[in-house]
C-alpha cells in the first residue's frame, strides 16, 4: 500500500510484528482490529514488512530488528512493562529506531492504562464482610522483583498471618480458579491485600492495586512512587513506603485491624464522590489504544505526504 493511496482511502496497514509474550498483539486486550477496522487494517503477516505503513513491536519480545529500516515507514514501540524489567526501553540508541513510543507512562505518545473505565462504577461497590481468618491475603506469580517485595513479604509473614495464594510463597490453595474473578472474590474476604509491584517506577500502576479497591479490602501498596495520582478517593490505601520496615508494617496494620472505626476508614471513600483527577487520568482509556495508534498514525502520515510535497514543490522552482 502507498502513503498515497493510504490517505486517499484514510486507512493504514500495520503490522503486528511481535507477539505478545503468548499470545499475538491481535489477541491482546485493546488491540483488536475490529476496534479499528474504519482507520486500519492489521496484518500478521512479516512477509509485508516492506509494503505496510507502520510496524508496531511489543518491545519484551523484541530480540533483532528488521533493519535497515523502510523510509518513510513509522515504528511503534509498545510495553506494559516496568523499564526497570527491561532496561532496553529506555536505552536512547535502541529507541531512536521507534516514531511512537506507546507504554504505561502518561509522558509516552500514547499512554496504556492497566485500569478501564468500564471499571469504575466497580469501586464504589460496598465491601463484603471479612470473614478470613488471617488479616491479609498476597497473589503473586514470581519471585522475582526489582523492589524487594520478596523478602517484604517473607518478612512480614514473620509478623503477621498472610494467606498467599500465588506460585509465589504459596501457603494457600484455590478450590476453583476462573482468573480475575476469583481473585477477586478471595481478596474481598480479607482486610489487607498486599498489592506490591515487581519494581517500582513512575506511572507503572498495574492491576494489582485496583483489583484491591474493586474487591473492597485496603490495598498495602508497593511500586510507583507517584501512586497519588492514581487514587480515586482518599485514605483508600496503605503504602509500604510510610514505614521503616516490615514490623512497623506489621504493627500497623494489625493495630488498624483491631480497631474498627480506624479500619473503616479506610472504606469511606467507597461512600464518596470519586476523585476528579483519577477520572480525569482513566478517561485516558474511552478510546481504545488501538484507535488512538491509528489516528496519532494518520496525523503522521499526512505530516509526512505534506513535508514530501512541500520539498517537491520548492525543487521544481529552483530548477525553474
Amino acid at each position: 500500500m502507498s502513503t498515497a493511496s493510504t490517505i486517499q482511502s484514510g486507512k493504514l496497514e500495520i503490522l503486528y510484528y511481535t507477539p505478545y509474550f503468548n499470545e499475538t498483539l491481535r489477541e491482546a486486550i485493546g488491540f483488536s482490529p475490529d476496534l479499528a477496522e474504519d482507520l486500519c487494517t492489521v496484518t500478521l503477516d512479516r512477509r509485508r514488512l516492506a509494503e505496510v505503513d507502520a510496524v508496531l513491536f511489543h518491545i519484551p519480545n523484541v530480540w533483532t530488528l528488521p533493519l535497515p529500516k523502510k523510509p518513510g515507514q513509522i515504528w511503534v514501540a509498545m510495553s506494559l512493562e516496568s523499564d526497570a524489567n527491561y532496561p532496553i526501553q529506555s536505552d536512547p540508541g535502541f529507541m531512536s529506531h521507534f516514531d511512537i513510543r506507546m507504554n504505561f507512562r502518561r509522558s509516552s505518545d500514547l499512554p496504556i492504562l492497566y485500569f478501564h473505565p468500564d471499571l469504575v462504577p466497580l469501586l464504589q461497590d460496598p465491601p463484603k464482610p471479612k470473614f478470613r481468618r488471617s488479616p491479609a491475603v498476597y497473589f503473586a506469580s514470581n519471585n522475582f522483583s526489582l523492589n524487594n517485595r520478596y523478602a517484604l513479604v517473607s518478612e512480614l509473614m514473620g509478623h503477621m498471618e498472610i494467606d498467599s495464594y500465588g506460585k509465589s510463597q504459596n501457603n494457600c490453595k484455590l478450590d476453583n480458579d476462573s482468573g480475575r474473578m476469583t481473585k477477586l472474590d478471595v481478596i474481598s474476604g480479607y482486610l489487607f491485600y498486599l498489592a506490591f509491584e515487581n519494581s517500582n517506577a513512575v506511572d507503572y500502576v498495574s492491576e494489582k492495586m485496583f483489583d484491591g479497591l474493586i474487591a473492597g479490602t485496603v490495598p498495602v501498596y508497593l511500586g510507583a512512587p507517584n501512586i497519588d495520582d492514581y487514587l480515586p478517593g482518599r485514605n483508600c490505601i496503605i503504602k509500604a513506603s510510610d514505614f521503616a520496615c516490615a514490623a512497623e508494617l506489621a504493627r500497623h496494620l494489625l493495630s488498624i485491624a483491631r480497631d474498627k472505626i480506624a479500619y473503616e476508614d479506610h472504606l469511606a471513600w467507597k461512600k464518596e464522590p470519586l476523585r476528579q483527577s483519577f477520572l480525569d487520568v482513566v478517561s485516558l482509556e474511552n478510546t481504545p489504544p488501538i484507535r488512538r495508534l491509528c489516528s496519532k498514525l494518520i496525523e503522521l502520515t499526512s505530516a509526512h505526504e505534506s513535508e514530501r510535497s512541500v520539498f517537491a514543490y520548492a525543487s521544481v522552482s529552483q530548477s525553474s
